[in-house]
């Protein structure tokens, strides 16, 4: 397939889709189409996923809900203790590589909702350290919503998408600015910034695009995603493509089924090349490159199942997930203790930087991506919801890198009452071979406390 397919089809479908745009919005007069839940079709990464045939479509109830004005205010405090001890300390009681910071985080979350289904939305985050007396402020989600004739659904501004089938890694979303983490971060994502588009065709297709001008300098410099989805029978599928200039094009392909009560996920993304770089040996010497003039394959594929549990419904809910990347390292590099030489070392500095570990290299050059490191992953998820009260829940997770047999597992309880008051407590223990993935920076036991109210 030529690899240039990509970018003429993006382009082609923006420029259709984005046709309607420029005729009057909310026409009174105009025929509507099925309507549609416009929360659900632009829901955020972090949720569930609505199959198409469960979108509302109901045009009686959209109507009543758009024609009215609302503005909400909403919010989240969490105050954070977090503890990490080294392998040292374990050990031998040296505690000068454990690491121990308070913080206190907040979110300020506005969401105006006017008539013909036009929406804004803000979520400003700040973020208190206590050691260091630093204050972060960062405006996590920014957007607004609109719609043409009720036919195009348009999302613009700063956002978190819902790109991708399976729970943890998603190989085909090259939009989100931050990846989904395995330990549940304080907070929210850092949302993308750009415009989104979602045509509906009833129940059974939908064509979904984003326009990413995040860091573009120039308008040839913005990104393009399109993505077109399908029901057919009790299986969604989606074919995708995403382009930009100076980068290789991805193209994709996901699903989600169930069958016998397991729900099955999967996703794969195909480049003729990497965008991303990786370290190389080349004569002898260490380097950096991306990889090119050869297909590189990710794919992710998840299972899940809900049991009943002491007369309640879906009370124990497990998800297994594998992930695999061809140009992953196949092989444990950061284990290797033999010093390399530099290459594309000025010859005034190679006399004082002449030689350095693949540890070092990759660290000091930033080619290092937690969970996206090696070829081959797999993770579990365990959750049991009313675990001892009604209020409570427990979960367990374990990820592990099947190259080097590092890992991290994580045990977590989460209590929130009536009144919204939340405590959270979590141990996280890593384990594997001194210089792996999960324990190159030494870490043996973490602990994670937090307090908190929404309202």
């Amino acid at each position: 397939m030529n690899k240039n397919i990509v970018p003429a089809l993006c382009l082609l479908l923006t420029t259709l889709i984005s046709v309607p745009a420029v005729v009057p919005v909310y026409a009174k007069d105009a025929q509507a189409s099925p309507a549609i839940n416009e929360n659900e079709l632009f829901g955020a990464t972090d949720t569930t996923m609505v199959d198409a045939k469960e979108v509302v479509n109901n045009a009686s109830i959209i109507e009543e809900n758009t024609e009215k004005k609302k503005t909400s205010i909403s919010g989240e405090l969490t105050t954070v203790a977090d503890f990490t001890a080294s392998r040292d300390y374990i050990e031998d009681g040296n505690d000068t590589q454990n690491r121990y910071f308070t913080y206190i985080a907040g979110n300020l979350m506005l969401d105006a909702r006017l008539k013909q289904g036009v929406k804004g939305f803000a979520n400003l985050e700040t973020q208190y350290y206590s050691q260091t007396g630093t204050t972060l402020v960062n405006i996590r989600e920014l957007f607004l919503d609109f719609n043409a004739y009720h036919r195009v659904y348009f999302r613009a501004g700063k956002q978190v998408l819902q790109w991708g089938r399976c729970y943890l890694w998603n190989p085909t979303d090259l939009i989100n600015v931050e990846k989904k983490p395995f330990i549940q971060k304080v907070g929210y994502r850092e949302g993308a910034y750009g415009l989104k588009y979602h045509v509906p065709f009833g129940t059974t297709a939908n064509i979904y695009g984003f326009l990413d001008s995040g860091n573009a300098a120039d308008i040839n410099s913005t990104a393009v995603a399109v993505k077109v989805d399908v029901l057919v029978g009790k299986t969604e599928m989606a074919l995708a493509g995403w382009t930009k200039k100076g980068f290789i094009p991805v193209y994709g392909y996901d699903f989600s089924t169930r069958v016998f009560g397991l729900d099955i996920l999967g996703e794969a993304a195909f480049s003729y090349g990497d965008n991303r770089e990786r370290m190389i040996i080349e004569n002898g010497m260490l380097s950096k490159a991306k990889k090119k003039d050869e297909w590189v394959t990710k794919a992710s594929v998840g299972f899940g199942r809900a049991f009943d549990c002491l007369n309640v419904p879906d009370r124990i809910n497990v998800i297994t997930e594998f992930y695999y990347d061809q140009n992953g390292y196949n092989d444990n590099v950061l284990s290797d203790p033999k010093s390399y030489s530099l290459a594309n070392i000025p010859g005034n500095l190679s006399l004082y930087w002449p030689v350095d570990t693949k540890k070092n290299y990759i660290k000091a050059n930033d080619l290092y991506e937690s969970n996206y490191f090696s070829q081959r992953y797999a993770a579990l998820f365990v959750s049991v919801s009313k675990f001892i009260i009604s209020d409570m829940s427990l979960s367990t997770n374990i990820i592990s890198n099947l190259i080097d047999g590092s890992g991290m597992v994580s045990t977590g309880l989460s209590y929130r009452n009536m009144n919204d008051f939340i405590w959270g407590l979590t141990l996280i223990g890593y384990y594997g071979g001194a210089d792996a993935e999960y324990t190159f920076n030494n870490s043996a036991i973490g602990v994670r406390m937090n307090f908190g109210i929404t309202f």
